[in-house]
């Protein structure tokens, strides 16, 4: 109101403020957020777990002093339906959120994805698309000098190992039943080569009756011999029949010697080994001879398992006593040592080799030939009966006259 001063009166009581568009709805199964209810201000509306929002999530206050949009609503969430595997079930139903389904296959079929599917917040199943595929053992895996008999590879089926002519069943059953967990009750077995005895030359079999000449022998079977005199085995280790082959041919060799020579005394001995025809030399030291050896040869052979060729040994050689042999007349024979010499007698007979011996003439006499002899091996070297070697007479030259005397003078007178 205007008063008579030219002033309003009243007009301080007047002011402009945001409407009030009021308390907004509440929804079941969920939440709201704001509490500022004026003009252009907003709440917003939220759902508990397992539930999804229809309708507008976010309400604003109008001028008209309402709310511009849709109240919303909390519905539960909702997963697709699922449909049964074939040759499966499910156990559980439903598909709100939450719910868990687990899946069966048929006897015979295995799962293919997962076992256990649950309802998720966002509508989605957890996990992959369950089928159910037959079980199959496939074929077991091949095996040697053997085959199968049967038809199916499924659940339940039954087929029989069977081995080819000549070899032996090694395993556990002779047939196999293909598991639910898609593998076989029995793995293929082994069929393992049986070996042919053969003929051995120069040798017995020993051991069963069955045990001979031209019979098959089983797989693990060992074949025992035995060589005749002065053979062995060309093989110490066992002949044992491995899947259809013998580990080595058996075969009678001659034996090798059990150990060396024998050793001698004053030689020795050179040997290149024990086996059969191996030689065995022997040299015996300067003034001995060898002497127990056949054949006129320093060797011994190893023939088997035996060193043959007599009993070698090395005996001495000795030179015969010069004064008996062939004594120096006219003259003495001296044995020569480090210190001098001394004069032979016919009594000494142990007359070794390097024995040397020193010719010396008598007084008048002067000697022809060589002046000694050395003992070589049990002969005198030079020769001591050489003709050549004697003490001759010494005879002084004749001595020129050198005057005459008268009566030779008047002797060669006409």
């Amino acid at each position: 109101m205007c008063n008579g001063d030219g002033e309003w009166v009243g007009l301080s009581q007047f002011a402009c403020g945001p409407v009030n568009c009021g308390f907004p709805v509440d929804i079941k199964d969920g939440w709201r957020e704001g509490h500022m209810f004026e003009y252009q201000n907003q709440v917003k509306y939220n759902c508990k777990q397992g539930y999804k929002l229809h309708g507008d999530m976010i309400l604003t206050c109008e001028a008209d002093e309402t709310w511009a949009g849709l109240v919303p609503e909390c519905i539960p969430v909702e997963c697709p339906h699922l449909n049964l595997p074939r040759y499966g079930t499910i156990i559980g139903s439903g598909n709100a959120y939450g719910t868990v389904l687990s899946f069966e296959c048929m006897k015979g079929f295995k799962h293919v994805g997962s076992v256990e599917r649950r309802c998720q917040e966002n509508g989605q199943w957890s996990g992959d698309d369950v089928t159910c595929s037959e079980v199959n053992c496939g074929w077991p895996k091949p095996f040697y000098n053997g085959y199968l008999l049967g038809q199916k590879t499924s659940v339940g089926s039954v087929i029989f190992y069977s081995c080819d002519v000549r070899t032996n069943f090694d395993g556990s059953s002779f047939k196999s039943t293909c598991l639910e967990n898609g593998t076989w009750s029995h793995p293929p077995p082994l069929c393992l080569g049986q070996c042919l005895i053969p003929s051995i030359p120069d040798a017995t079999l020993n051991g069963q009756p069955d045990k001979r000449e031209g019979v098959w022998a089983r797989h693990g079977t060992v074949l025992n011999y035995q060589c005749k005199s002065g053979l062995v085995p060309d093989d110490t280790r066992p002949v044992r029949c491995n899947n259809g082959t013998w580990t080595s041919q058996p075969k009678c060799t001659p034996a090798a010697c059990k150990g060396p020579p024998p050793h001698i005394d004053n030689g020795l001995r050179i040997f290149e080994g024990l086996k059969h025809t191996h030689r065995a030399k022997y040299i015996c030291r300067n003034g001995f001879q060898i002497l127990g050896i056949t054949d006129h040869s320093p060797y011994l052979i190893c023939l088997y398992g035996s060193w043959s060729g007599g009993t070698p040994k090395c005996k001495e050689f000795y030179c015969p006593n010069p004064a008996v042999e062939a004594p120096l007349e006219n003259g003495i024979i001296y044995k020569r040592v480090n210190n001098g010499k001394f004069q032979f007698q016919k009594y000494i007979t142990t007359i070794r080799h390097g024995t040397r011996l020193l010719f010396i003439c008598d007084p008048g006499f002067i000697r022809k030939g060589p002046s000694g002899a050395t003992c070589v091996n049990g002969t005198w070297s030079p020769s001591i009966d050489n003709p050549g070697t004697k003490c001759e007479e010494q005879n002084h030259p004749e001595f020129p006259k050198l005057w005459m005397a008268e009566e030779e003078k008047n002797s060669e007178i006409p």
